[in-house]
């Protein structure tokens, strides 16, 4: 089909994908994948940061998660945080959240973009406020607001404005 035209069966008109914004082509080194499908780096966060999304380098590679007891680190190939009150690096912190499930989520890195996943806790995990669906995982954005049952929160830094 040509731009501008209509398609018989579905009548919709193809959308062009972006084009790379100037200045701004995949560099050599890449800073690990974009999980945007309209990437117009090719899904490749260039070293320099992407001008078009504001996807940075450090973002690409892992996020920090902001708690009331101060940063916890998530990198790329780092493996999955636990949080809860049994086999978490996290459960001495945990020990006075007594409604947060002793395997209660998990946080990770995949495709360069911070993941949670309830881990079918009691009281639940939250992102901005709705309650995710136990075991599906959830793409994190920069700003969201995790909550853990009803009283731990954590706040998503990327180190961009995605």
């Amino acid at each position: 089909m040509q731009p501008g035209e209509v398609c018989e069966t579905c009548f919709i008109s193809p959308v062009p994908r972006p084009e790379p914004v100037a200045g701004n082509a995949p560099a050599p080194a890449s800073a690990g994948p974009c999980a945007d499908p309209d990437c117009v780096n090719g899904g490749s966060v260039p070293a320099s940061g992407c001008g078009a999304c504001g996807a940075s380098a450090r973002a690409a590679g892992g996020a920090k998660l902001l708690f009331p007891w101060g940063v916890e680190e998530l990198s790329a190939g780092g493996g999955a945080l636990r949080i809860g009150r049994e086999d978490s690096p996290l459960a001495i912190r945990l020990a006075d959240y007594g409604n947060v499930s002793r395997r209660h989520a998990e946080l990770m890195i995949s495709a360069g973009m911070p993941v949670v996943v309830d881990l079918g806790s009691a009281n639940g995990t939250f992102v901005n406020g709705e309650r995710i669906v136990p075991r599906e995982p959830r793409v994190l954005r920069h700003g969201d607001n995790l909550q853990f049952a009803r009283d731990l929160q954590a706040t998503i830094d990327l180190g961009s404005t995605r």
